[in-house]
């Protein structure tokens, strides 16, 4: 009589084709996972822009005055070129600046 054998799992062919595919597939959806992962990062921050720009126009419509928002150098506006947005912003009333309606 003949016995059948039983099979234990894959194949080394099997297996290399698997691992192949995967490769491909990661391969192809990696890139389009690290945009969607920025885009999930800047839209926080535009969020707390757009927050603070409707703090300001609140304010000087309140106070009458004008309010400004600018970059930030610590808890100071700073124009140095070398102080980007992304170091965050102030948002501050200018009494001397103030409107008249």
């Amino acid at each position: 009589m003949l016995a059948h054998r039983v099979s234990q799992g894959f194949t080394l062919v099997e297996m290399i084709i698997t691992v192949a595919i995967a490769a491909i597939v990661l391969g192809l959806g990696v890139p389009g996972f690290q945009q969607l992962i920025r885009a999930n990062r800047t839209v926080p921050e535009v969020n707390r822009l757009v927050t603070a720009l409707s703090l300001a126009r609140s304010e000087a419509v309140k106070r009458n005055a004008t309010v400004a928002v600018c970059r930030a150098s610590g808890s100071n506006c700073s124009l140095a070129p070398g102080v980007n947005w992304e170091n965050g912003w102030v948002v501050f009333a200018d009494n001397a600046l103030r409107t008249e309606r």
